[in-house]
C-alpha cells in the first residue's frame, strides 16, 4: 500500500521515535488520507523490535490498492468481486506480544459489495448485489462488532423493481484478545453472529455471504 505527501513531525530518541501529526496520502486516486500520533518503541536501540504505540484517524477509499495490502486470507474471499465506497477510521495500532492490535471506531460511507452470478463456487451460485451500505463497527481486542449497517440488496440477476432494504447488526469473535496475550486462540475464537432484518422482518442470510467470514468465524457460523 502507497503512502505519498508525507508531512508532519519526527524526533529520534535512542529508544522510541515520536510522531506528531504526521499526514499521509493513499489510495488510488490520492483521496486518501492517514494521521499518526504517537510512539514507536526500540527497547536498548533493537530497531528489529518495533513497538508502536499509535493513534490513528484515517479516511480511505475501497480500492485495488487497499485491498491488496490485506491479509492473503481476505483477498482470496474476494476473489470474483467488486468492492467500492470509503472506509472511517479513529482508533489506535499497538504491538502486544508478537502481533499487531487495533482498536477502535470504523465506518464505511456509500459502499458497494457485487458478486456476479457464478463468480464463485467453481462457477456455481447466485450473485449478490449491495450498494448505499452504511456500516459502524467497533472494533475491540477480541471482538469485531457491528453496531449498525444498512444497504440496499438485490439478488443475483434481480434488476427489475424496487431493492430490498436490509440492516444488519452481529458480531464476530476474532480471537485477539487471546492472542496478543498467549498466542492462542480463546475457547470462543471464530464465534460469528449476524442478525438481518428488512422491513422489521428477520430475513436469511443470503448463502454466498458468509463464506467472506474469516475461516475461523466460517467454522462457527451461527
Amino acid at each position: 500500500y502507497r503512502f505519498s505527501n508525507a508531512r508532519g513531525m519526527v524526533q529520534f530518541g535512542p529508544n522510541e521515535t515520536t510522531l506528531k501529526n504526521i499526514v499521509l496520502t493513499c489510495g488510488s486516486d490520492g483521496t486518501g488520507t492517514v494521521k499518526l500520533n504517537g510512539v514507536v518503541r526500540y527497547p536498548g536501540g533493537d530497531v528489529e523490535n518495533l513497538r508502536p504505540d499509535l493513534q490513528v484517524v484515517a479516511d480511505v477509499p475501497v480500492d485495488e490498492s487497499l485491498l491488496h495490502a490485506m491479509p492473503e486470507e481476505f483477498t482470496r474471499k474476494l476473489a470474483g468481486t467488486k468492492l467500492g465506497g470509503r472506509i472511517l477510521f479513529n482508533g489506535t495500532y499497538k504491538r502486544v506480544g508478537h502481533a499487531g492490535q487495533i482498536a477502535g471506531a470504523a465506518s464505511l460511507t456509500d459502499g458497494t459489495f457485487e458478486v456476479a452470478d457464478g463468480a464463485r463456487d467453481e462457477g456455481k451460485g447466485e450473485g449478490v448485489k449491495l450498494s448505499g451500505i452504511e456500516a459502524q463497527v467497533t472494533i475491540v481486542p477480541g471482538t469485531i462488532a457491528l453496531k449498525e449497517a444498512r444497504a440496499e440488496y438485490r439478488a443475483g440477476g434481480m434488476e427489475e423493481g424496487a431493492p430490498l432494504t436490509l440492516t444488519a447488526t452481529g458480531s464476530i469473535d476474532t480471537g485477539g484478545a487471546a492472542a496478543g496475550a498467549g498466542g492462542k486462540e480463546g475457547a470462543g475464537a471464530g464465534l460469528a453472529v449476524l442478525k438481518l432484518g428488512a422491513k422489521g422482518e428477520d430475513v436469511s442470510v443470503p448463502a454466498v455471504l458468509p463464506g467472506f467470514l474469516p475461516e475461523t468465524a466460517l467454522a462457527r457460523w451461527a
